[in-house]
């Protein structure tokens, strides 16, 4: 091959080996070129989805924030290391902060003083714990309450009750105040009645030892007898006045029990038939019942009869009573509907006086007229007992014809095994004979202690009368009597301080609690604390010997 050629063909080689790396660098080239725009339409995309999640996340967030905002609380999240996470403005104007200055920072941070830090510690770590209530300043109580949203998260609601705490304390501040003057009204009427009660002890009962010691009618027995008429009469007007002050100061409750209802409006007829025979008038009693038993507060029911037969007996002359006694059915199971009617044919009342016969201190212009007793208060405090009762009362009257006073009221049924003891005394009640039997006294006033005495005396037993507790009980103790009656308010030791210590020596012998004291609640508590029974003063002679007979003779 001659050089020419042979430069030629090196010449095509070259040629060749130039266009040949060229078309691989060409195929290389357009590859890389392909793979770099998939990577880019993936970053791209990948981008746009980064996007679209943030627009998400921050609609989401804005979302949650327009949520937070909107509740009528403060809401706060943290995390388990009790920083904060988000916090509504709610919980800012609540704490007094912004929430980019408190966001990441630890929530005790929000709470100043080292005894709400120490409490907010205490409540976040008890698990058992959800809800605390603090004082956040001087003015602002907060409450929250925590939820555990998963086990690095607790979400935290936070509510002002300022104004409920507030509330709570001025209702708490007036419920003071009332029980205060309720107590204070309580103590009045229990003095006032102890004051009254004291001295009329000893006025009946002298009249009732004069009276029971002469054996022949006399001109004397007779006065005698017309005294303790008047003193009786005057025992109603003060019972009257101390009924009134019980009533409307909240003091009186009423106490129920369970009796029979004829037996025990036989015992309110039994109680007035002497007055209405002292008045020529005649009384008829009708029941129709459709139950035996119920479950009636007798004082307040014996308040309303007596003062309404009492009144039927002053405002008729020479006449007829008709008393009508009936329960009915209702719709409520074991609720009967008692309607208790009392009619006379006395004087009746006027028309123009009608609306006002149940207020207080009214007097009709008939009574004024005749000087009946009275101060006005009866019918004001039997309406007010009828209502306490859930009742109603209305008056029938025409001038000249009569009256006629309806009472209805709702009872409750009771069972015949489930009756009360019946403790009422009899007025008929003889002298019981205590030959052999020693009995003490002890009261402060040498008066009602020598009235006591007396009456105590006439029974044969040995009477031993004390002025002072202590001496009495240390008389017990050397020589034990068969029964003890003590009064209530003594200077050294009082009557219930006495009991109490006689117990602790030891006498089991019945104690008598004498009381001027007239407060059913007083005289529940007597028999709490271990009285055997109460005498309220005044003392009638009957009601003395029943005791004696039930304790020492039965």
């Amino acid at each position: 091959m001659d050089e020419k050629r042979l430069s030629k063909l090196k010449q095509q080689a070259e040629t060749s080996m130039l266009n040949s790396e060229s078309s691989e660098s060409s195929e290389f080239n357009a590859k890389n070129l392909h793979d770099i725009s998939v990577y880019k339409a993936e970053l791209e995309a990948q981008f746009t989805e980064l996007l679209d999640t943030e627009a998400a996340l921050d609609k989401a967030n804005r979302s949650l924030s327009l949520v937070l905002n909107s509740a009528p609380f403060g809401l706060l999240t943290i995390d388990n290391k009790f920083n904060i996470q988000l916090i509504n403005e709610h919980a800012c104007s609540l704490l007094d902060v912004s929430a980019h200055r408190v966001t990441n920072h630890n929530v005790l941070s929000l709470f100043n003083g080292a005894n709400n830090k120490e409490t907010v510690i205490s409540w976040l770590l008890n698990p058992l714990e959800d809800k605390l209530e603090l004082l956040f300043s001087d003015h602002c109580h907060l409450a929250m309450k925590k939820v555990e949203l998963a086990e690095d998260q607790i979400l935290i609601s936070i509510s002002d009750v300022t104004a409920e705490r507030e509330a709570t304390k001025e209702l708490l501040g007036q419920k003071q105040k009332a029980e205060a003057e309720i107590l204070a009204q309580r103590n009045f009427v229990a003095r006032v009645s102890h004051e009254l009660r004291t001295p009329f002890n000893s006025v009946l009962g002298i009249l009732q030892i004069l009276r029971d010691e002469m054996s022949e009618q006399t001109e004397q027995k007779a006065l005698v007898d017309r005294g303790i008429e008047e003193s009786k009469e005057l025992l109603v007007i003060i019972n009257e006045l101390l009924d009134y002050a019980a009533i409307n100061s909240g003091v009186r409750k009423p106490i129920y029990t369970n009796a029979r209802l004829q037996s025990v409006f036989d015992k309110f007829i039994d109680k007035v038939s002497e007055a209405f025979n002292s008045a020529d008038n005649t009384l008829e009693i009708d029941y129709h019942l459709c139950h035996d038993t119920y479950k009636l507060d007798v004082e307040g029911l014996a308040h309303i009869a007596i003062n309404l037969l009492t009144n039927a007996n002053k405002y008729t002359e020479q006449g007829h009573v008709q008393v009508s006694i009936t329960t009915d059915s209702s719709e409520d199971i074991g609720i009967d509907l008692l309607t208790l009617s009392i009619k006379d044919n006395g004087r009746g009342i006027a028309k123009e006086d009608l609306e006002l016969v149940f207020s207080e201190y009214f007097r009709s212009r008939e009574a004024n007229d005749n000087q009946i007793q009275g101060v006005g208060l009866g019918l004001s405090i039997v309406k007010e007992l009828v209502n306490k009762m859930g009742g109603e009362i209305r008056v029938i009257s025409q001038l000249g014809v009569g009256s006629e006073f309806i009472v209805s009221m709702p009872l409750k049924r009771a069972h015949t095994s489930d009756l009360s003891s019946d403790t009422s005394p009899s007025k008929s009640l003889q002298t019981p004979n205590l030959e052999g039997k020693t009995i003490y006294t002890v009261d402060d006033n040498p008066l009602n202690l020598e009235v006591i005495y007396r009456m105590l005396l006439k029974t044969g037993a040995k009477v031993e009368r004390f002025v002072s507790a202590s001496k009495l009980l240390e008389r017990a103790l050397s020589q034990a009597p068969d029964i003890i009656f003590t009064d209530i308010q003594m200077p050294d030791i009082d009557g219930v301080q006495l009991l109490k210590m006689s117990r602790r020596e030891k006498l089991t012998i019945p104690i008598i609690a004498v009381t001027a004291n007239a407060d059913p609640v007083d005289h529940d508590y007597y028999r709490t604390v271990g009285f055997n029974d109460v005498l309220l003063k005044p003392i009638e002679l009957h009601q003395i010997y029943s005791k004696l007979n039930s304790l020492l003779l039965s």
